[in-house]
């Protein structure tokens, strides 16, 4: 059974009797609520089913019927799911960018009042929202804190055992098996991106999955099932079908990690040793994932088979991000390989004893990888085209994926045989494009995509091991007034707290960088390293790293 329900209203009386300005707990105009509600159902929750839509509206609806105020905690859910609805309304993207930015900050806010004095199941689902949000203005070192903070809640709150027998209604039985899901993947996902040891491994929770079923069918004291023959299969099949994907990658992911013996080098980093030996281990773990990817793929609901023609636009979103999901995971299953063939001498030439039958596996695995990351820019920019994929900054993760992976092939081209050359600068080109077609809207993604501008000319012309004195004296930083912080005001929404209760949200806080300061690559045989984003200096942006860009894993 679980523990009691940690009581909340008077937490929530207290804490607001500490805040003489309540203009973060004011509502929009109704019309505009609905608009953006609607297209977080249409658009946000086929894909994190983390808010149940019927009780959700009916509690929205009361607010503005009774003049009620909410607790913080559904504040915050209100003012987050305004923040995703905005990521989709049909205006420029730096007006998007900004309104979501205006209700993101509003519930960050709110749940931070809260969130460090009570646990509950709204509190969880707040701060699970917010920090997912959190990938629109890539502050990567705030997810990692509040991952930390939801993963600690969530035990507090018994999510890690299986509700199935508890006394407890329908509705937060799956709930619950919906949020435990969620942070398990998302602490796999930052975990694995900073390259930092997880708090939870696959044995610290229970292994029930939710219910394949929507949530019209979740009654109070049970779930209907539809007689209707004309109904479509539910978005539930979708989350389930992900988070099998996600432990694919991040088994791939922490067996090549483990799997590679490292030394500490002059300038304090980690230089991973490769011989024949780790190379095997690698290949044998690759074969070994790819055996999974197929039989996953095998066991795909029909809706979701990525030949399937789906008619329906959100089960064709679904369809379309596991396709992208799963280049994406057979791309980091061969990379490992990939990478230690760039760090070799004289690439595969470089092993012992002429073992042709390992240059020609490590052959096949590296096209592999390259074809995957030509596969995969080619989708994105044909589904974002089409508005059939997600949010701009959920395609984030893959052209920094694709990029830093071309980029690194082209850097060492001498070494790696065989490769379609004309497909990865189509590739690369594609990617630039689709960063580019972002703009300035955010600080960090603009100093990013000048980067890679950067980059650009140097890898694709050159194609040889790149002089690292050479690079220096060539890179600079650009120092110009983008680089500062953006103002993210909206004048519809003017309510905002004081500097004293609100806490300090810094859009360029995770890369204060000095400018000026020289860019360049680390000598090419370091280059591939760890993970690909290791191809740039650490200290390009000052403090930022650009590891956090090369994501390995999406919720």
């Amino acid at each position: 059974m679980p523990d009691d329900d940690f009581s909340h209203q008077d937490t929530d009386a207290d804490i607001r009797e500490e805040i003489p300005d309540q203009n973060c707990f004011v509502l929009p105009p109704r019309a505009l609520a609905h608009r953006l509600v609607d297209l977080f159902f249409d658009n946000v929750a086929p894909i994190l089913p983390l808010v149940h839509e019927p009780s959700f509206r009916k509690e929205l609806d009361a607010l503005y019927d009774d003049h009620k105020s909410a607790s913080i905690a559904f504040s915050s859910v209100i003012n987050v799911v305004f923040a995703y609805g905005c990521d989709y309304l049909d205006l420029d993207l730096k007006r998007t960018y900004e309104l979501a930015q205006t209700f993101h900050e509003r519930a960050t806010d709110l749940i931070l009042l809260v969130c460090y004095e009570l646990a509950s199941l709204e509190v969880v689902q707040a701060l699970l929202l917010v920090t997912l949000h959190l990938n629109s203005s890539m502050q990567f070192h705030r997810m990692w804190i509040n991952t930390g903070l939801l993963v600690r809640t969530a035990q507090a709150l018994n999510l890690h055992l299986d509700p199935s027998d508890w006394d407890i209604s329908m509705m937060e039985k799956e709930l619950r098996k919906r949020f435990w899901w969620s942070i398990y993947s998302l602490d796999r996902f930052i975990s694995l991106k900073h390259g930092r040891p997880p708090a939870l491994n696959i044995e610290a929770g229970h292994c029930v999955q939710p219910a394949a079923v929507d949530d019209d069918q979740i009654l109070p004291a049970y779930i209907a099932k539809s007689q209707d023959p004309r109904r479509q299969p539910s978005q539930l099949h979708f989350f389930n079908s992900l988070m099998q994907l996600i432990h694919i990658s991040e088994t791939a992911l922490s067996s090549s990690s483990a799997n590679v013996s490292s030394k500490r080098i002059a300038n304090g980093g980690l230089a991973k040793e490769v011989t024949k030996e780790v190379i095997y281990t690698q290949i044998s773990g690759a074969l070994e994932q790819e055996s999974k990817l197929a039989t996953w793929v095998s066991g795909l609901p029909e809706h979701l088979r990525f030949d399937y023609s789906n008619s329906n636009p959100k089960l064709r979103k679904q369809q379309r991000s596991l396709q992208t999901r799963y280049l994406h995971t057979r791309l980091m299953i061969h990379r490992p390989n990939m990478i230690s063939v760039l760090r070799l001498d004289k690439g595969l030439e470089s092993l012992e004893g002429n073992d042709g039958f390992l240059q020609a596996v490590l052959t096949a695995s590296i096209q592999q990888c390259v074809q995957c990351s030509c596969d995969l820019i080619r989708l994105v920019e044909e589904y974002y085209e089409q508005k059939s994929l997600g949010p701009w900054w959920l395609l984030l993760q893959f052209i920094f994926t694709t990029l830093a992976t071309l980029f690194a092939v082209r850097a060492r081209k001498n070494l790696l045989r065989c490769l379609d050359d004309n497909a990865i600068n189509i590739a690369i080109e594609k990617a630039m494009t689709l960063l580019r077609s972002f703009g300035d809207i955010n600080p960090t993604l603009t100093q990013c995509r000048q980067y890679f501008e950067l980059m650009m000319p140097l890898t694709i012309a050159q194609g040889f091991i790149l002089d690292t004195e050479n690079v220096y004296s060539r890179l600079r930083i650009p120092t110009d007034s983008q680089a500062q912080a953006l103002p993210f005001s909206n004048p519809a929404f003017t309510g905002q707290m004081t500097p004293q209760q609100r806490p300090v949200h810094r859009a360029q806080s995770s890369m204060d960088y000095l400018p000026g300061r020289d860019a360049g690559l680390r000598g090419a045989d370091q280059a591939m390293a760890g993970y690909t984003a290791e191809i740039f200096s650490d200290a390009t942006f000052g403090s930022f790293s650009f590891e956090t860009l090369d994501p390995i894993l999406q919720m």
